[in-house]
């Protein structure tokens, strides 16, 4: 459960950059861009889809840039090591900020313990280094 929420806390970290998080504590931010979202846009921020490649395809790109979903969860079929996760989930984001201007939710399926879906992914350093530094990783387990 641990190694979940550290997992996790990294890839949600990876969506808050200086210039989106300073957009998000203007006055209104969130208010204005559901003003602005069509209803298929705003269903789609609700739609958590499994995404069945490693890679952002033009197919990929097209259902992400039309709002089909705004949110994406990953499995060890998406996820082969650290640079591959790293450069997934940062074409993913990117891609998602300049088609919509609303970064994706990402989510991982990992109980840990017994269930390891990630198979080698969660057994990287930085991942283990990240459980022993989020302080919110011992409080939740």
């Amino acid at each position: 459960m641990k190694r979940f929420w550290a997992i996790s806390a990294v890839l949600v970290a990876s969506l808050f950059k200086a210039p989106f998080a300073a957009a998000i504590e203007e006055n209104g931010w969130v208010e204005g861009k559901l003003q602005s979202m069509s209803l298929r846009e705003k269903i789609g921020q609700m739609l958590m889809v499994d995404l069945k490649g490693k890679w952002l395809t033009p197919d990929l790109a097209a259902h992400l840039a039309a709002g089909d979903f705004g949110n994406v969860i990953f499995f060890e079929r998406n996820l082969e090591d650290g640079p591959q996760t790293r450069q997934f989930t940062q074409q993913l984001q990117d891609f998602a900020i300049v088609r919509t201007g609303v970064p994706l939710l990402t989510a991982v399926d990992q109980e840990g313990g017994l269930v390891n879906r990630l198979g080698d992914v969660s057994n990287l350093s930085m991942m283990r280094h990240s459980e022993a530094s989020l302080p919110m990783a011992s409080v939740i387990s």
